[in-house]
């Protein structure tokens, strides 16, 4: 006897992706099920929208779960699972940016991949490229994944390094899923007078982000996936130089991170009077209307985690701890309650890069 096609789907959105995987193999029929367009569909919306999402690491190359790390349990290492890598990319690949479910990554050979951890798929992206391509060389001084709202495909940015006239010089290039295909078009140049503090770009409200700062100021970079433009976004609402209280000032900016709170974008940074008497302070804040720099709002201090020079967020537990990859060295796990933090992950390689993303069904294209 078969169970309607609307109670098993109603099933089947409550389990995990290894589990369908397992579930296709049962029979044609829980096969086609699950495999149908309406099911995948329904199944990434509810992914997406599920806020316990997971980490991936480089070196070690591995995953951490949030679902598997309990509020009152110690991380161990089992949480962590190490992930068979394509034979043909293990020398040597770059994160790129995360979108959805997928992960796009570079390698060494300039090939750009698709590829989705959770159900092991993967596609080999060759894009079209125009003449006046020059950023073939790596590494990146930034890049991003996202869809184009407007049309429904895939966009990879990189920010890439030219010569030109014995100079160099630096562009944003993006390639572009149109009608099949994927084309390389550039956008524009960035100043020299702009530094980028992280570079794998936060997706939201259909737009990339990049901490930066511009002519000494701190702004957030962001591109249009629709429009295919660049803007910046003041930090806070302004320059902070001066240091009233401590008679100091600072001839520059001081970095900070970039990620997401309850669908808002958040930043990490330390304070001026901790960055002078080097506390090991940093102050979290979330941009609560989005594109209003007004809307920048203090939530909390992280305090007590160690001496780091910065704090990248990767997510939000469910009781309100914070996952951050503090100095691409260790990924901790800091509870806002206890002002305590604990090691979930020593990352043991200089080029260590982690990223979020949701564990989903959706298909490399």
């Amino acid at each position: 006897m078969h169970l309607s096609w609307d109670i098993l789907v109603n099933i089947f959105l409550r389990l995990r992706v290894k589990t369908l995987l397992i579930c296709r193999r049962v029979c044609k029929y829980w096969n086609d099920t699950i495999s149908s367009s309406d099911f995948l569909k329904f199944h990434n919306e509810l992914s997406i929208s599920n806020p316990c999402h997971k980490v991936l690491v480089t070196f070690p190359l591995s995953t951490i779960d949030f679902n598997a790390c309990r509020v009152k349990q110690e991380a161990k290492r089992q949480n962590w699972i190490k992930i068979p890598w394509m034979a043909d990319f293990a020398d040597d690949f770059k994160l790129l940016g995360s979108c959805n479910g997928l992960i796009c990554l570079g390698t060494k050979s300039n090939s750009k991949i698709l590829w989705n951890p959770s159900t092991g798929d993967y596609q080999i992206v060759t894009p079209q490229t125009s003449g006046n391509f020059r950023g073939s060389q790596r590494p990146y001084f930034l890049s991003g994944f996202g869809i184009n709202p407007s049309t429904g495909g895939y966009t990879i940015v990189l920010g890439c390094y030219y010569w030109d006239n014995l100079q160099q010089k630096r562009a944003i290039y993006i390639i572009t899923q149109r009608r099949g295909r994927y084309e390389c078009k550039r956008i524009q140049d960035i100043p020299g007078t702009t530094n980028i503090y992280q570079r794998l770009g936060v997706s939201v409200n259909g737009h990339l982000h990049w901490p930066a700062s511009v002519h000494n100021e701190s702004v957030v970079l962001s591109y249009n996936l629709a429009e295919e433009k660049i803007r910046s976004i003041p930090l806070n609402g302004q320059a902070i130089t001066e240091l009233p209280d401590l008679g100091l000032s600072l001839p520059f900016p001081v970095p900070f991170t970039l990620g997401t709170c309850e669908g808002h974008l958040c930043t990490i940074s330390k304070p001026w009077d901790a960055v002078v008497q080097r506390k090991d302070t940093f102050e979290l804040w979330v941009m609560k209307e989005y594109g209003v720099w007004k809307s920048w709002t203090w939530l909390n201090n992280i305090e007590g985690i160690g001496d780091y020079g910065s704090l990248l967020p990767l997510g939000f537990f469910e009781n309100g701890d914070l996952m951050v990859d503090a100095d691409s060295t260790h990924i901790k796990r800091y509870s806002f309650k206890d002002k305590s933090a604990r090691t979930l992950q020593i990352l043991n390689n200089l080029k260590s890069c982690s990223i979020s993303y949701v564990e989903a069904m959706v298909a490399p294209r």
